[in-house]
C-alpha cells in the first residue's frame, strides 16, 4: 500500500535499482494499492484495515504511514496502530513493514508510540562522508535476536541493496594446499614449495618502486597461462596504464581490471563494487593493488577492516587474493594487523651493496608450508623475473 505514489511510478523506480516487481504483479504474487489521502483520515485508516482483512497477505508494506498518523493525531494514531497490529495482522501472522519518515534532527520516530508497537526498528540515514553521499542502516531493535552490531553502511545499486558487513567474527573459508597457483617465478615457487595455495590471502609488501605491481602482474600472467580468470583491482593506475604495463610484460590474455579512487567512494560503496564484480565475473584470483591508499584515505582502522572484509569474502568464495602494501616489512616496519590477514606474506625491499642498489625478497610467512626463509636477491628484467642464488649476509648481499 502506498500513500505517496501510483503503481506505475513505484514499479519504474524499483526497476531502476534492479528490483523487477512488475513480473510478480503480473503473476498475481504482488498487489499494489495506491491510497491518496482523504479529508477524513479515519476513512483512510478504515480502508487500510479493510484491504488487509480482505486480501490476507503474507507480507504487508505500507509506504509511508507518516502522513496518515499525522492526520489522525496522537490518540487516534495509537488506536489505529493497536487495532491493525493486535486485531488484524498478528492473529493472521502477517509480517508488516511500515515505512515512516524521520524529520531532520529528530531522534523520535513519529509520535514515539510506533517504536513500542514494533518488533523491530531499522533506521535509515543519509549524510555526508568527506563530501560523498553516505547511507547508513541502524538496527535499533529486534525482539527475536540479540544484536552484536548496530550500524551498517549500505548502497543502492543496479542489483538492489548491498549491505556492507565488516568482518567482526570468525573466519570462514579455507585455502587448499593440494592446489597451488604458480607465481610465474620458478625460484619463488620453490621457496613456497610449489606456489601459492588456492584460496590463500597473500600480502606482497615493500616500499614504492620495489616491484610489487610487477610481481602481481607476473602472477596474473601465470594464472592466465593455466586457464584461470584473474581480476585486477587498482587504486593507483588507470585501466589503460595497467593494460600497457601488462603488454610490456608479455601478458597476451585478457583479464578484468577495475580502477577505483577511494576519494569518491564510501567504504560501503567500494565493498559493493568489489563484491558485485566477484559474484558476476567469478575470478579464480584477485589482485588488489595499492591498499596503502585505502588505509590513508579511510584511516587505518576503517581501511584495514575494509581490506580484511574483502579478503575474507574472497576466501569464502574460494578465490585466491593478492594484496600489495607499501609497508617495508624487511626493514622491520609494518602493521601487525596486516600480517594477521595474510596466509602468505612476501616481503620485497632495497639493499645497498657498495655503490649498487639491489632488490631483495623473502617469504616471511606461509601457513602450513615449510618455506624458504632466506633473504634472496630478485632481478626484474624486461620479460621475466628471476631470483638469484645470492642471499643476504651480515654485511649485505653475498654468495652463499
Amino acid at each position: 500500500m502506498s500513500l505517496s505514489e501510483r503503481a506505475e511510478e513505484f514499479l519504474d523506480h524499483m526497476k531502476r535499482v534492479g528490483i523487477d516487481l512488475a513480473s510478480y504483479r503480473e503473476k498475481g504474487l504482488l498487489k499494489y494499492y495506491w491510497l491518496p489521502l482523504a479529508k477524513d483520515a479515519r476513512v483512510l485508516a478504515d480502508k487500510v484495515v479493510e484491504i488487509v482483512v480482505t486480501e490476507k497477505p503474507q507480507r504487508l508494506v505500507i509506504d509511508t504511514l507518516t502522513p496518515l498518523l499525522k492526520a489522525l493525531r496522537a490518540g487516534a494514531s495509537r488506536e489505529f496502530l493497536h487495532n491493525l497490529v493486535n486485531l488484524v495482522t498478528k492473529p493472521s501472522r502477517i509480517t508488516v513493514y511500515a515505512l515512516l519518515e524521520v524529520p531532520h534532527g529528530s531522534r523520535t520516530i513519529g509520535y514515539g508510540l510506533e517504536e513500542f508497537i514494533a518488533d523491530a526498528i531499522m533506521l535509515l540515514r543519509l549524510d555526508e562522508y568527506r563530501g560523498i553521499v553516505r547511507r547508513t542502516l541502524s538496527i535499533r531493535k529486534a525482539r527475536w535476536c540479540p544484536q552484536t552490531r548496530m550500524s551498517y553502511g549500505f548502497e543502492i545499486t543496479s542489483r538492489g541493496i548491498v549491505v556492507y558487513r565488516e568482518y567482526i567474527g570468525g573466519v570462514k573459508g579455507r585455502f587448499d594446499l593440494s592446489q597451488k597457483h604458480s607465481t610465474g617465478v620458478p625460484e619463488l615457487d620453490k621457496m613456497l614449495r610449489g606456489g601459492i595455495p588456492r584460496g590463500a590471502i597473500v600480502v606482497i609488501s615493500g616500499p614504492s618502486g620495489v616491484g610489487k605491481s610487477t610481481l602481481a602482474l607476473t602472477i596474473i600472467k601465470a594464472e592466465l597461462e593455466r586457464g584461470g580468470k584473474p581480476l585486477y583491482v587498482t587504486f593507483e593506475e588507470s585501466v589503460e596504464q595497467v593494460r600497457y604495463i601488462a603488454r610490456t610484460l608479455g601478458i597476451e590474455g585478457e583479464f578484468d581490471i577495475i580502477s577505483l579512487s577511494p576519494l569518491g567512494i564510501t567504504p560501503s560503496g567500494l565493498y559493493s563494487i568489489a563484491i558485485d564484480r566477484m559474484d558476476t565475473y567469478k575470478p579464480t584470483l584477485v589482485v588488489i593493488d595499492g591498499i596503502g591508499i585505502v588505509l590513508k584515505w579511510y584511516g587505518e582502522e576503517t581501511g584495514l577492516n575494509l581490506v580484511r572484509t574483502l579478503a575474507y569474502e574472497a576466501k569464502l568464495r574460494g578465490i585466491t587474493t593478492i594484496l600489495t602494501s607499501l609497508e617495508d616489512l624487511l626493514s622491520g616496519a609494518g602493521s601487525p594487523s596486516l600480517s594477521t590477514i595474510a596466509d602468505v606474506l612476501i616481503g620485497l625491499g632495497f639493499e645497498r651493496d657498495n655503490d649498487v642498489i639491489r632488490r631483495v625478497i623473502a617469504v616471511l610467512k606461509a601457513r602450513g608450508i615449510v618455506h624458504d626463509t632466506r633473504v634472496r636477491e630478485i632481478v626484474f628484467e624486461q620479460d621475466r623475473i628471476s631470483i638469484d642464488k645470492y642471499e643476504r649476509g651480515a654485511s649485505g648481499i653475498n654468495k652463499p
